[in-house]
């Protein structure tokens, strides 16, 4: 690793611009094979702060086992930082040739690395020196329509097992390389020629198929971060017999277990002699997201006997929105072999290749997101089974005031013109949506489908704060935001969430305050004030104010009002609503410019309420001295709707009401929460209910169904965001018992343990109710459809 200094004199704004232009350039040029560069983000994000890019808020994310200890620290960095140090992300802290060395496994982007196109790399090596050097290539992944570019930071670490002295060497390969590229690397490793030798992959310490020579990629052949393969010499030109050696060294012949089935056949399979099917496990990784959450959608779907037939016929090919029906034949095959005879585990290998290979997001072995992946595998599956082969367009009406059943009806037909599939009928029921425009009070009503229901959990870390944004020049009407900002945070945390929330311009800052009795009571100039001294229930503001017009004098309006009665009592002008504030372009503003100021930004509240200026005895008004801080500019889209009577877009109201329900009801603890400041993982205690969860009263079509619902399985997550583990309980029907799937052990456990804070995503059926679902069948969860 080199060190020292720059020989090449920039300033930071020269830099900044050089690597800004370089980061452009490599975007527009995007293609499989550039090189990109891994640096430490702890080093990167110094080097922001120096050429004035990156906030002045640092947080320190001081995480405990329970993930409740946090601490934010403010810092300003001016200093030019030293040699570039990716020791703190590298295994042994970098030690070794650089082509030895291996990037942690728990590395986040953005968190604990960034990525560079080789230019910026190139760049800041003739600066500041140091390293070592992380390239990485830029690979293409999935398929067909859904082809996108990421670059590949983890390599497949494979392990080469010599079978004629059992030494074992790391192979680093992409996992677009080819095998043709494995034989080459093997045998330039182990000094062999390429005739002689012949390689198996030895999966699970077992020969599962031989590695041809060939143009077919690792991914392609299923191979896995950090497996097995066997090298083995050919004896007289023919390739040894497809078996195993035990620890005692004897050969263990592979045999199969089950028949060979079909591959048109989707979920079809033997039963055991009594009828019951299999006791079955996953074995992928351990506390794979897949393994948790796959035990909990196949037994939602052994639940129902009609999944477990042939639906070769519903696969749809055609569909650009699905997998050519490829998803749903890899799920089928595992899911027969899951529910066929035998008590073995089972390794999703293949499963698992096809799910990355349509969702590159899911491959690897980082910590994946067990409902995530619960989501694209219903998503995909419904989409490669949609009987519908082409989607009619459907031009949704207005609400119009017509009866609520009229339009949900009307909604579920159009949704299943386009979307009929066995997840349509089993998995999804139907919200009422209600939007409200906050000026005109147009009223829009729509009935959506969903999949599952999220709910969030109470942080013990963080609150929720709503605060009033108004705009200091009159351009728009209030408007309430609700941010969620660290409970022992401070105010320019405040400004940063609101800043973000409402999109404020680069040249706009925002001035906190307090509203009491329809006054300022109360403004928060210092950014560093901890929000703990802000209450609930007080009512807080914020004026959206220019930065040119930083220091100036504040022009403050408050609204008054007389009625009939208080003229007749002789009663004074009584305060109501929130004041308002503008800056004044004159320190010595004379009557006509108060005018002026106050009928701007009165203009936006004009139609709804009368206004008056409050003199304090001098013609310029009630002045203030207050200075507002200037927070950070965000460029994000505005989370506002389109009013089709105001003719733009508004913040509206909006709430959601249960419509409907389907058969298979699914519940997502929203136990991971992200923001600019934290990223944190509730471990709340939910007590849930295990039998007759009655949803009845929470449901406002009022058809006379039974909305009662029992637990069937549980999704658990153990441990932080970093790492942790995923196991799941699930209930045989048939058996009526509960059973615990930790990787590739099966243990029976009792009904009064399976409430845990460890759960994460929970599975319901309904009961009391004739489930009647069958090829082309329609869900009873929507009368009328």
């Amino acid at each position: 690793m080199e060190n020292g200094g720059s020989c090449l004199p920039c300033t930071p704004e020269e830099e900044k611009q050089i690597v800004k232009d370089l980061m452009d350039e490599a975007e527009l040029n995007l293609k499989e094979g550039n090189s990109y560069y891994v640096i430490s983000a702890r080093w990167f994000t110094t080097w922001e702060r120096y050429v004035g890019q990156g906030s002045d808020d640092h947080v320190v994310d001081m995480q405990s086992s329970d993930s409740q200890d946090f601490a934010v620290v403010s810092t300003r960095i001016t200093d030019r930082p030293g040699p570039i140090s990716n020791s703190d992300i590298v295994e042994n802290g970098g030690d070794g040739e650089d082509d030895d060395l291996e990037l942690s496994r728990t590395l986040l982007e953005g968190r604990d690395y960034v990525l560079v196109p080789q230019k910026v790399w190139e760049k800041l090596v003739q600066w500041y020196r140091g390293g070592p050097a992380l390239p990485r290539r830029m690979i293409s992944q999935g398929v067909f329509n859904k082809k996108q570019f990421n670059v590949e930071v983890y390599p497949l670490c494979l392990k080469l097992i010599d079978s004629r002295d059992d030494i074992e060497f790391t192979i680093r390969l992409s996992k677009k390389a080819s095998l043709h590229e494995l034989y080459e690397r093997v045998c330039a490793l182990r000094g062999t020629e390429r005739e002689k030798i012949i390689i198996w992959d030895y999966f699970n310490k077992h020969k599962q198929s031989l590695l041809v020579d060939s143009n077919h990629t690792l991914e392609e052949s299923n191979l896995q971060m950090d497996q097995e393969m066997l090298l083995e010499l050919q004896v007289h030109d023919s390739y040894p017999s497809q078996s195993s050696k035990d620890s005692t060294g004897n050969e263990l012949a592979l045999v199969a277990l089950e028949p060979s089935r079909t591959s048109l056949s989707i979920a079809g399979g033997p039963t055991l002699s009594n009828g019951h099917s299999s006791t079955y496990s996953l074995n992928l990784r351990p506390g794979s997201a897949l393994n948790s959450g796959f035990t909990d959608i196949d037994d939602a779907f052994g639940a129902y006997s009609a999944v477990r037939r042939d639906y070769s016929d519903e696969i749809n090919t055609e569909n650009p929105l699905g997998m050519h029906g490829e998803l749903a034949l890899a799920f089928g095959e595992l899911l027969r072999k899951l529910w066929s005879s035998g008590r073995n585990a089972i390794a999703p290998r293949a499963f698992k290749g096809k799910l990355a290979l349509f969702a590159p997001q899911f491959s690897g072995y980082n910590q994946h997101d067990s409902q995530e992946l619960l989501a694209f595998l219903l998503d995909g599956l419904h989409e490669d089974l949609n009987r519908v082969k082409q989607k009619p367009y459907i031009e949704m009406k207005d609400w119009g005031g017509r009866p609520d059943e009229e339009v949900a009806d009307e909604c579920w037909r159009n949704h299943k013109a386009r979307n009929d599939s066995i997840i349509v009928d089993v998995c999804q029921g139907q919200y009422k949506s209600t939007l409200v425009c906050p000026v005109c009070s147009k009223i829009s009503i729509t009935y959506d489908p969903f999949m599952y229901l999220s709910l969030p959990l109470p942080s013990t870390v963080t609150r929720s704060m709503t605060v009033t944004v108004f705009y200091g020049d009159g351009s728009g009407l209030p408007m309430p935001y609700t941010v969620t900002v660290l409970k022992n945070g401070n105010c320019r945390d405040l400004i940063q969430a609101l800043s973000t929330a409402c999109c404020l311009r680069s040249d706009e800052s925002f001035l906190l305050a307090e509203v009491y009795d329809h006054r300022i009571y109360h403004l928060f100039e210092n950014p560093l004030e901890s929000l703990t001294s802000i209450k609930d229930e007080e009512y807080i503001v914020a004026y959206r104010l220019s930065q040119k017009g930083t220091g100036k004098k504040k022009l403050e309006i408050v609204h008054q009002e007389k009625t009939a009665t208080d003229f007749l009592k002789g009663s004074g002008w009584k305060d109501f609503g929130a004041p308002l504030l503008a800056q004044l372009e004159d320190d010595s503003p004379s009557g006509a410019d108060i005018e002026l100021v106050a009928s701007r930004l009165l203009s936006p509240l004009r139609r709804t309420c009368s206004s008056s200026v409050v003199h304090s005895g001098k013609e310029n008004g009630f002045l203030s001295e207050a200075n507002g801080e200037p927070s950070n500019s965000c460029n994000g889209p505005s989370e506002s709707g389109y009013c089709p009577r105001c003719k733009e877009h508004r913040q509206a109201t909006k709430k959601l009401d249960l419509w409907t329900l389907p058969d298979i009801l699914v519940f997502h603890l929203k136990r991971f929460s992200y923001s600019r400041y934290l990223k944190n993982k509730l471990d709340t205690f939910v007590d849930f209910l295990i039998h007759n969860l009655d949803l009845s009263k929470f449901v406002k079509r009022k058809d006379g169904r039974s909305y009662i619902y029992e637990l069937y399985a549980v999704s658990n997550h153990y441990g932080g965001l970093g790492g942790g583990h995923y196991t799941a309980f699930a209930k045989l029907i048939d058996d009526n018992r509960w059973y615990d799937f930790d990787d590739s052990c099966v243990s029976p456990v009792n009904e009064s343990d399976i409430r845990t804070s460890a759960a994460y995503v929970l599975f319901y059926r309904r009961v009391q109710t004739e489930m009647k679902v069958g090829l082309g069948g329609t869900s009873q969860g929507h009368a009328g459809s």
